[in-house]
């Protein structure tokens, strides 16, 4: 008796859900289909489809603004050591021989022993036959004095720093040209890009289930909806600059 009281009443429930879930379903079919056809869905499908095509361009071009980076800050550091090296050669060329005890011979044995185009090898002159502590102490006194004021004198003029840079100029000013229109055409694209990917935001905020919420009557979901809708931008305005630009093939762009 039991069992068929609880089967009415499964059955009673069953008949008064019935038309309940035949219309959500009838909502759910509605929405989706309502949102696979509207304006803005067909708007987002071009919009991430020439997203993905531009940053996939862009990857290369990206790849090699950091090649000629990296050359270039590869030049810059081969020079500023280059400099560095004629500006101490400079250094000991004119005032070496001014530290007490140190004559030309002994100055020869010292650059050939441990100099190695830095003022520190010098500090290791002590290794050296014929300089005692009075004359390592001396070095180390000289090389300390040429320390102090060997940033100032790399913006001086000296022997040797004019050779350096004309030998790195062409290149560098070759790289820095080319560096700089690539960057230029890098920053368009993904100007570009940012617009239509701002643009593109709302449209993906807006799915099926917002329908199914305007078809329920839910004011906000179909104000959403309404603006879904109209797309990116309405059928009767005119085509967008910022619409056009995304939609060019890259290399127009």
């Amino acid at each position: 008796m039991l069992y068929l009281i609880g089967a009415g009443i499964l059955l009673a429930v069953l008949a008064a859900l019935t038309p309940w879930i035949g219309e959500a379903r009838r909502i759910a079919k509605t929405a989706r289909e309502d949102h696979a056809g509207s304006r803005g869905t067909h708007h987002a499908k071009q919009l991430r489809e020439a997203i993905r095509l531009h940053e996939r361009h862009l990857q290369p071009l990206r790849g090699e603004h950091t090649k000629l980076q990296a050359e270039l800050n590869g030049i810059a550091r081969r020079e500023q050591a280059e400099l560095e090296r004629a500006l101490t050669q400079a250094l000991i060329d004119s005032s070496f021989l001014k530290i007490p005890g140190i004559g030309p011979k002994l100055r020869d044995r010292i650059l050939g022993t441990c100099f190695d185009g830095s003022l520190d090898s010098l500090l290791r002159a002590h290794q050296v036959y014929g300089v005692g502590q009075e004359k390592s102490f001396a070095i180390r006194n000289w090389v300390q004095q040429m320390r102090r004021g060997f940033t100032s004198r790399l913006e001086e003029d000296f022997p040797g720093k004019s050779e350096v840079q004309a030998k790195h100029s062409a290149r560098s000013e070759e790289l820095a040209r080319r560096l700089k229109s690539l960057s230029s055409r890098i920053a368009r694209r993904e100007e570009v890009v940012a617009v239509a990917g701002e643009h593109l935001a709302p449209l993906e905020r807006t799915t099926p289930r917002t329908f199914r919420r305007a078809l329920r009557g839910d004011q906000p979901a179909a104000e959403r909806v309404g603006a879904y809708v109209t797309g990116a931008f309405a059928e009767w305005e005119p085509l967008p600059d910022w619409f056009a630009a995304i939609l060019k093939e890259p290399d127009e762009a």
